[in-house]
């Protein structure tokens, strides 16, 4: 692993932040990583990737089409470690937690996997097996009362509609179903990340680590945080609500801040001053207007944004104190 992060920062640095060179790069270290999977092309186009700070992790957004013509793309998490790809911005269509507590069953759906039936412990570590079929849907999940085994409906053009059982004990179990005696599955707490909603993101969408256990994510709403305490699962905080965030999202030194931009109003024919804004990253706090300008970035220490409108300014990271560096009009 040593090895992957000099070369990430070579291929990057000579091909610089094209799409070509993003996905130049992330194929080679997922051919370098991942010999068993030696091309990206099932998770679609690579628009954008970043690596964690410690250099075990990788977020990448990427789009796909079908053949209606239909694009979307989506948030993936690459773990250098575990070798797993997943989706982070799928849809949770049903769960069931066993009646001792210790499995949640779910079924997601995303644009790479289609359906999928997953198993996590409680504390949201992931179970074999993770059942999934082309072109299939799963619902009606059912555990058994002793919580060994779980029974869920697949239904699709493959296979029509066929009732399955598995046990997170023994694996597919698929004759089993007259023996077992089932009862109504209890619901998730409202708080459980897989309850709550995840963001939606465009190709062009942009993804920041803070600390190793921390991402924001520029999605189609605004500005989401994401929370990787636990394994596979992922806390989602909007953080803020707004259709016209504009990135790339930056975030100050010391990671206390981040910067974005606001375009209300645009359209294609006209050129619009876009807003600058800084986030304080702490619980309960708004993010500030700080001024109009393009081109915004921290200061090296973190302590002020430099932007362009019609010369250099420094502002303050609440907006209190403005200072003009220049009276150049363009650089």
């Amino acid at each position: 692993m040593k090895n992957i992060c000099p070369i990430l920062a070579l291929s990057c640095k000579i091909l610089g932040h094209s799409t070509f060179a993003i996905s130049s790069v992330l194929f080679l270290i997922f051919s370098m990583t991942f010999p068993a999977m030696a091309t990206v092309g099932e998770y679609g186009q690579v628009r954008h990737f970043v690596v964690s700070p410690n250099g075990r992790k990788i977020f990448f957004v990427s789009e796909k089409s079908n053949a209606e013509g239909h694009s979307w793309a989506s948030v993936m998490l690459f773990d250098i470690a575990t070798r797993e790809v997943i989706g982070l911005t799928g849809e949770v269509k049903e769960t069931a937690l066993s009646p001792d507590k210790k499995i949640i069953a779910y079924v997601e759906k995303d644009d790479y996997y289609g359906y999928s039936l997953s198993l996590l412990t409680a504390d949201g570590r992931r179970l074999k097996p993770r059942y999934h079929q082309a072109r299939q849907r799963f619902n009606q999940l059912k555990w058994s009362k002793d919580s060994k085994y779980l029974s869920f409906v697949s239904s699709g053009s493959l296979y029509g509609v066929r009732t399955v059982v598995i046990s997170p004990q023994i694996g597919v179990v698929p004759d089993e179903l007259a023996k077992v005696e089932w009862q109504d599955s209890k619901q998730l707490p409202v708080d459980h990340p897989l309850y709550q909603k995840k963001p939606t993101v465009r190709a062009d969408s942009i993804v920041l680590w803070g600390d190793d256990e921390t991402i924001y994510v520029q999605a189609v709403d605004g500005i989401w945080k994401g929370s990787l305490k636990e394994a596979f699962v992922v806390r989602w905080t909007q953080l803020v609500a707004a259709e016209d965030i504009e990135g790339p999202l930056s975030i100050s030194a010391p990671g206390t801040h981040l910067l974005y931009k606001r375009v209300r109003h645009h359209r294609p024919d006209t050129w619009v001053i876009p807003d600058i804004w800084v986030l304080p990253l702490e619980t309960g706090t708004t993010p500030v207007k700080i001024g109009e300008g393009v081109t915004p970035q921290f200061t090296p220490d973190g302590r002020h944004v430099l932007f362009v409108h019609i010369g250099l300014w420094m502002v303050s990271l609440d907006g209190s104190s403005k200072r003009r560096l220049t009276r150049q009009k363009s650089f």
